[in-house]
């Protein structure tokens, strides 16, 4: 884009007459400043329009909150005039399409390919097309406010394929998770932060209800401020011996409740389906069809492509990554290296749920869970009162991959057991139950109790996450979250 020169462009103020739109650029720089300077060169002075460069780009414009939250409050009330129609030029991030219904703003978003500006489609106040950089969202505007500028020099859209490289995109705003986590994110736990009435504060405030407005967050300030703690982004996998311990709800459970933690903030959690026999979070969290899944998305990682995270809507802070149906090949160790290192990136906490094998080679599935096992921070074996699933889990911590083995560089890993405790006296305080359960209390960090209740059956058939069904299981999973996270809080 052409270097325009001279100081940065001032407010023009419409008259009273016309519609004032004011132009934001939502780019990094310099990208930023050659938009703005663009604009502004070819606004026509006698439209009303005006703009302005934020202090802050991108995702992190609409989402941030606390004090840089309270800054751009102030920024916004200084630089934009009560009675204007505010226009935000951005690029496509993972995470923006579920923050714009709603905006009392008109957002022009610039993507790379038509299947992200498809994620817009019936968004009023938006304007989704294929334009990959800041110089092409930039025309889009001229053209699509033509009242404002003066005969803006027409030039095509760029097609994706000659669009230059771009890092590969966060899926959270503000600073890069490879900084520490800001102050200002542990805010959160301090006291919500009260609504202005008016400017940038307000506009959010009403998109975040819109965005899930029955939901009430009540998991407790030490669970919030441990899951803000998680620097660099930590990786749990959860697994067992043999099925019917109800691993996968507890994978979906645990990620909702540490999403809820974190949607105050800047960051996100996710759940990772890496059940290749059975890939069933589909079910669980009520995905559409369209998601990228996790073999689709290995395969941009391995031809160098950039990858979008699917969001949950009804957890603003859950991304998922669903595992195709028919995968029953599995992935190589360098995969899996590759993959974690963009979790690690992207999310505070990612869940991985495992199939239910031993660590080892003997198979596709076995090998999937000996390769995040190398890369997890922390492992969940949940358990039922069956004495053969009390076998199971103490087998798995006999395995090498959890136990150790320092000749092989292989380093202990922490475990945590969710506990689906029966309610029948006879079955939980029987003497086989009772020494093998204790056995397991003696080499693990915790032992968290999961109430046995068929609601949570009622919520895979009504579709509704299994924290909603049930005080009890809610109570349960938010448990289970504090104990993760206490664990991972802890120095290596």
């Amino acid at each position: 884009m052409e270097d325009l020169g001279g100081p940065v462009p001032t407010m023009r103020r419409a008259s009273a007459d016309k519609a004032h739109y004011v132009f934001l650029p939502l780019f990094g720089e310099p990208q930023g400043m050659e938009s703005l300077q663009a604009l502004d060169r070819a606004l026509d002075d006698q439209a009303g329009g005006s703009c302005r460069l934020p202090p802050v780009s991108g995702l992190a414009f609409i989402s941030a909150s606390g004090e840089v939250g309270e800054m751009l409050d102030a920024w916004w009330e200084e630089a934009l005039p009560a009675d204007c129609r505010p226009v935000l030029l951005a690029l496509h991030e993972p995470g923006l399409e579920s923050w714009v219904h709603g905006l009392d703003v008109e957002l022009l978003v610039g993507t790379r390919r038509q299947a992200e500006a498809d994620l817009y489609a019936g968004r009023a106040n938006v304007r989704a097309a294929v334009a990959p950089d800041a110089e092409a969202v930039t025309r889009l505007a001229m053209e699509t406010f033509p009242s404002c500028f003066r005969s803006p020099e027409p030039a095509p859209v760029p097609a994706p394929t000659l669009a230059p490289p771009v890092p590969a995109p966060v899926a959270v705003a503000g600073p890069a998770l490879a900084d520490p986590v800001p102050t200002s994110l542990l805010a959160v736990a301090e006291a919500a932060e009260p609504p202005s009435s008016s400017g940038r504060r307000s506009l959010i405030d009403r998109a975040i209800r819109r965005r899930n407005p029955t939901v009430t967050s009540v998991v407790p300030d030490e669970l919030i401020r441990l899951a803000l703690s998680h620097h660099p982004g930590r990786i749990v996998s959860i697994t067992s011996r043999a099925g019917g311990v109800g691993k996968t709800a507890i994978a979906a459970s645990l990620g909702i409740v540490y999403g809820e933690a974190l949607r105050a903030s800047d960051w996100c959690a996710a759940v990772v389906d890496q059940n290749i026999g059975n890939p069933d979070q589909w079910g669980r969290l009520q995905l559409s069809a369209d998601v990228r899944t996790v073999f689709e998305i290995m395969g941009d990682i391995a031809a160098g492509r950039e990858w979008s995270v699917p969001a949950w809507g009804r957890t603003p802070a859950l991304a998922v990554y669903p595992e195709r149906r028919d995968q029953g090949e599995g992935y190589a160790p360098g995969q899996i290296e590759r993959f974690a290192e963009q979790l690690r990136r992207l999310h505070a906490l990612s869940v991985i749920d495992l199939p239910n094998r031993l660590p080892d080679r003997t198979s596709a599935e076995a090998a999937v869970c000996a390769g995040w096992l190398a890369v997890t921070d922390l492992l969940l074996l949940p358990l039922t009162d069956d004495p053969t699933r009390l076998r199971g889990v103490l087998e798995y911590l006999d395995s090498d991959p959890v136990k150790g083995d320092p000749a092989r560089g292989l380093r202990p890993l922490p475990v945590i057991v969710p506990y689906i405790r029966s309610p029948l006296r006879t079955v939980n305080s029987h003497p086989r139950v009772v020494a093998m359960l204790e056995e397991i209390k003696q080499r693990v960090l915790a032992v968290v109790e999961i109430p046995k209740n068929d609601r949570a059956t009622l919520a895979m058939v009504q579709g509704t996450p299994i924290t909603d069904v049930d005080a009890e299981l809610r109570d349960a999973s938010i448990e289970l979250a504090l104990a993760v996270g206490r664990a991972l809080a802890k120095p290596a």
